[in-house]
């Protein structure tokens, strides 16, 4: 009876119902509700963005710059990253560029003791750094465009004023 009136307003996929982040998080233990808070203030921590609540999970960043995706499956806290190291991070922009899309499906972690809740962590300041990184490459890119378009100005007012 306390599940049901828990779980008033969830959807119902094949009978059973998928109770919302909030809710979900209701029904965790206490290590587990520890685990899903400690990893989203960690994230918060780490890098400086705001937690947002979706209808089935929790994430800290937005987009591309998304730290963590955090949610409730079958009573087990599960922890998504999008990890890429630089190689396939230059593949992917190529990609990109000429074109082509390729998706790249996020890591997922449970939850389910404490060493996974450190390398949770480990992987909330990997995903940090290579946030980071990205962020650096692309004012590079961006510095270099604006070189190259300052230096074919130049040479095309030396070009003009010669004539």
């Amino acid at each position: 009876e306390t599940l049901r009136s828990v779980a008033d307003g969830a959807i119902v996929i094949n009978g059973s119902e998928r109770l919302d982040i909030k809710d979900s998080i209701l029904l965790l233990s206490d290590d587990q509700k520890r685990y899903i808070f400690g990893l989203r203030d960690y994230a918060i921590e780490k890098s400086g963005d705001k937690a947002s609540f979706a209808k089935y999970h929790l994430t800290v960043g937005k987009g591309a710059k998304q730290v963590i995706k955090l949610s409730v499956k079958d009573g087990k806290v599960m922890a998504y990253f999008r990890i890429e190291d630089e190689r396939l991070r230059a593949i992917r922009r190529n990609a990109r560029e000429n074109d082509a899309e390729i998706k790249i499906k996020e890591t997922e972690i449970e939850i389910d003791g404490e060493s996974a809740y450190e390398m949770a962590k480990d992987l909330i300041d990997l995903r940090k750094t290579q946030i980071d990184e990205n962020i650096a490459y692309q004012k590079q890119q961006r510095r270099e465009k604006r070189k190259a378009l300052r230096d074919a100005k130049k040479i095309a007012d030396n070009e003009n004023g010669d004539t």
